[in-house]
């Protein structure tokens, strides 16, 4: 059965517990009042530091699968860095994927699944194009045993 995340310290828990054991230390979290996304990151200019910024609605509710891969996508956009904000979103995605692949493949399928209904969704394409556009170069979710 699938943990449903329903207080702030299990979220502080998961964040802790996945960030010490995949080394990502340079960041600190800012809980928002009101936001259209329910976790992103900036970096503190001319700083290796990064603000996670998490909107709590939002993340209240969810399976503690899905607050990982959330968070560990966020984590990929720490680890690197790209030119454009497609590539920037490929690549946390991408490590993302490397992560749960190996460590969690229950994950790793879940994952796949939902890009299947997002790749598929005109909707979500039309809202979140740079998402779409970068989700949609992922060879893990265009491979057609997979979807």
């Amino acid at each position: 059965m699938n943990k449903i995340l329903t207080t702030e310290l299990q979220l502080f828990n998961l964040f802790l517990y996945l960030s010490y054991k995949y080394k990502v230390t340079n960041f600190y979290l800012n809980k928002l009042n009101r936001s259209k996304w329910s976790m992103y990151v900036q970096s503190i200019k001319n700083r290796n530091k990064f603000v996670i910024s998490y909107y709590l609605p939002f993340l209240l509710n969810k399976s503690f699968n899905n607050v990982t891969r959330v968070i560990l996508h966020e984590f990929g956009h720490i680890k690197f860095t790209a030119n454009t904000s497609i590539e920037r979103e490929k690549l946390a995605e991408q490590y993302m994927l490397e992560i749960v692949k190996k460590d969690y493949p229950k994950l790793y399928q879940e994952a796949i699944e939902e890009s299947k209904y997002f790749l598929n969704n005109k909707k979500w394409a039309k809202k979140f194009p740079k998402h779409y556009k970068a989700f949609s170069q992922i060879k893990d979710y265009q491979r057609k045993e997979n979807l």
